[in-house]
Order: C-alpha cells, then sequence, then structure tokens
C-alpha cells in the first residue's frame, strides 16, 4: 500500500519485484512505479471497511497473499486491511500505540525498561511544570509525528516559552497530532545514536542491521549522515538484542520489520523512538549493500507469512549522506565534476529541480531540505566516509535567497 518517493524508495518496490507479483493500491496513479508492478488500483485511504472489501474480491490471480507498507502513514491501515482478510500481521492496535511517542513512553516504563525522564504537555506552561522536575536541557517533540519534524532542545525556560508552539504546531502530512498532552517533554539523552533495523517473526527479534547517524548541530535533530557495517559490533551485543525484545513484547509487535533509534548513553542504551516500519534515509538500501540481505523481501516474507533468510551475504560498509545547503534558497543549479569522485561512490543522487525551494529547520522538514544523496561503499567506516567527504568537494549548488513572498506562499 503506497510507494513512497521514487528517489528514496525505488529500491524498495524494485527488491520486491525481483521475487513477488506486486499489486499497488495508491492514492495516485502509478508513473515510476509501473516497471515494477502487475497491477494496481487508486482508492481512498480514508476507509479500511472499504479497502478490506475491495482486496477481499479482487479476482483469484490478484488476491493478495500478504500487504505490506513502508509509508508512515499507511502502516497501521495496512495491518488493519491484512487482519480483516485473515492474511499475516501485526495487531493494528501495537501499530498505533507504537506511533504515540508518549503512550511508548509509558509502556516501556510500566514494563521495567529504564526511560529518561518524560511527559505530555498541552501548553508551555505544562512543559515548563515538568522541567522543574527533569531539567534542563531536555527535547520536545510532537507527540504523533515523524521525520524529526519539530523536535528540538530546549536549554533554558526561554527556549521553551519562545519554542513551544513552533514544536506543537509542527506538521507531517497525514498524521492527526492529537490535543491534549500534545507535546512530549523528555530528559536529553547524550550520546551517539544509532538506529536498528530488525525483523520480528514469531515473537522472535533478529537485528539485523546496525546505522550509526550523524545529526544537525542543537537545536534541531535533522539527519545528515548513517554508516551501516555488515560487521558491526552492537549486532553481537546481548545487551542491544535483550532491549531489542523487550521494547517489541511490551508494545506488542510482532510479524514485521521495525526501525528503532537508540542512544548508547553512559548508563546503557536508551531508546529515543519506535517506527513499526522499514527505515528511511537510504538505511535498509544500505544494509543490502553492506549485508547483501534485502530487508524489503524480509518484510514482504513476514508478510505472506514466511520464514526469510536473514544471512548475510556480503561483509562490506555503506555510508550515505544526506545533501543539505547551507542556508534557504531557491535552487538554481547543482553542478558535480564527475572527475575527482573517488572510487568508493556508489551513487550520487540530485532529488531537487531548479526553482525547488529548499528550507531548513524549523520552517523546513526534511523533504525540504535536501537536494539529493551520496552513497560510498568500502570496508571500513573510514575509508566510506573519507570518501564521501571528498566527494562533496565536487558538488557546487547555486541559488538565490527567498523572497518575503516565497515565503508567504509557503505558509
Amino acid at each position: 500500500m503506497g510507494s513512497g518517493d521514487a528517489y528514496f524508495r525505488r529500491y524498495s518496490l524494485e527488491d520486491l519485484a525481483s521475487e513477488y507479483d506486486v499489486w499497488l493500491l495508491a492514492a495516485r496513479p502509478p508513473v515510476w512505479e509501473r516497471e515494477y508492478v502487475a497491477g494496481w488500483a487508486v482508492k481512498d485511504f480514508g476507509d479500511a471497511g472499504a479497502l478490506a472489501e475491495f482486496v477481499g474480491r479482487l479476482p483469484s490471480g490478484a488476491r493478495p497473499d500478504g500487504i505490506l507498507s513502508w509509508v508512515e502513514t499507511l502502516v497501521g491501515l495496512s495491518c488493519t486491511v491484512a487482519a480483516r482478510l485473515g492474511l499475516p500481521g501485526t495487531d493494528p492496535a501495537a501499530i498505533d500505540l507504537s506511533r504515540d511517542k508518549l503512550d511508548v513512553r509509558e509502556r516501556l516504563a510500566a514494563a521495567g525498561l529504564p526511560q529518561p525522564g518524560f511527559g505530555g504537555a498541552s501548553t508551555a506552561a505544562d512543559a515548563l511544570r515538568l522541567l522543574d522536575d527533569i531539567g534542563y536541557p531536555a527535547v520536545l517533540k510532537p507527540r504523533r509525528l515523524a521525520g524529526s519534524c519539530g523536535v528540538l532542545r530546549v536549554d533554558a525556560a526561554e527556549d521553551v516559552t519562545r519554542r513551544f508552539e513552533a514544536v506543537a504546531g509542527a506538521e507531517f502530512f497525514g498524521v492527526a497530532n492529537p490535543e491534549s498532552d500534545r507535546v512530549l517533554v523528555e530528559e536529553l539523552l547524550v550520546g551517539d545514536e544509532i538506529s536498528v533495523d530488525s525483523a520480528c517473526r514469531d515473537g522472535v527479534v533478529t537485528p539485523l542491521i546496525v546505522a550509526r547517524k550523524r545529526s544537525s548541530p542543537p537545536p534541531y535533530f535533522e539527519e545528515l549522515a548513517h554508516t551501516v557495517s555488515a560487521t558491526d559490533p552492537l549486532l553481537e551485543s546481548t545487551e542491544l538484542r535483550d532491549l531489542l525484545q523487550r521494547i517489541h513484547d511490551a508494545l506488542g509487535l510482532d510479524n514485521l520489520m521495525t526501525h528503532i533509534e537508540l542512544r548508547l548513553t553512559a548508563a546503557g542504551l536508551r531508546l529515543i523512538e519506535v517506527n513499526p516500519r522499514l527505515g528511511g534515509g537510504m538505511i535498509p538500501y544500505l544494509g543490502g549493500l553492506a549485508t547483501g540481505v534485502s530487508l524489503p523481501r524480509v518484510a514482504a516474507g513476514i508478510a505472506v507469512g514466511e520464514m526469510p533468510d536473514l544471512t548475510p551475504r556480503a561483509a562490506r560498509v555503506a555510508h550515505v549522506e544526506l545533501l543539505y545547503p547551507d542556508r534557504d534558497l531557491v535552487l538554481e543549479s547543482v553542478e558535480v565534476d564527475h572527475r575527482d569522485l573517488p572510487e568508493e561512490v556508489h551513487s550520487l543522487v540530485i532529488t531537487k529541480k531548479s526553482g525547488d525551494i529548499l528550507r531548513l529547520p524549523p520552517e523546513g522538514n526534511s523533504n525540504m531540505c535536501r537536494y539529493g544523496y551520496l552513497i560510498t561503499l568500502g570496508q571500513t567506516p573510514e575509508v566510506c566516509r573519507a570518501a564521501a567527504a571528498k566527494a562533496r568537494e565536487s558538488i557546487s549548488v547555486t541559488g538565490h535567497p527567498l523572497s518575503l513572498e516565497m515565503v508567504k506562499t509557503q505558509l
């Protein structure tokens, strides 16, 4: 259900089509997706019952063995439709729970997992009262949004007063933030950030890849780069495996892929966020390059009730740099001098065109910030990162400042 952005999700659909007959339910007619699908239908995603009835009436050649989505706003719906049709999948209630950051904190605390100080706030005054106990620095997050939208660090009471409404009013297409306790206030976790994409089948959680993350400077948490190593020592960590299992058990997540974000703190691994889907930011693609295991095909195998083969077939390192301008601008051109690109460069993709508006946080979200991505492949993280740094010297971005009229149009 759904396909996502062509630049960032094409590989997922391509991987599925290499092993399965894929039928696409989408909100618009397919364009780039057509070469990968056996059939498609344009449907309204607002009515789960009507969708289930439609899928249930498909002719035998198109009747699904499983339903899958990696689109943030459609994961819960895909599980609801699968459940109504008696197909393999995850409890939709567990998906809904895991997408609510405050509910996740409360559920995991009740299960005895260590949590940072946290609470829900409807107003800036609520947040300030919570922070009297939690202390500074801290993090404010929209309760149910995604993609780091609206997430920021606060270091003092004046930061909360000035920025609370921006956090509470942040938007992510297709996701509604509740009015009550609409902002999660939590203690800042200090340490390197990682994400783990895992397969969960019949209650057993198996971490497949660990991505080491580099984020933007405070106060925002925009993802800038990820590095995936097939031999990352955390994959053998009993602490990590135990924590992942306990998180899945506490939230009731089973028979799915998850993308879980954590920090390596002085007190041990601590949860940042749970995502009941394949990771974004090209992370699953990096995993395939590094290990030889296709995470989209693993997800599809689980969706049809099979036990996928999780055996690594390669042992490399893959790294992605998500490309941002240094300021808000209207893009004029992106030029690449291919003569100076290191041999470790696997791909360099420009996702924006002349005339597109690029806006950094807080006004811009991840889709509005980036103009492309750069992937390097090698035997060590250091080699991949050095090659990426060298390759960035070959990229030139030109543009002109946003006018007041353009800003008003976006608002």
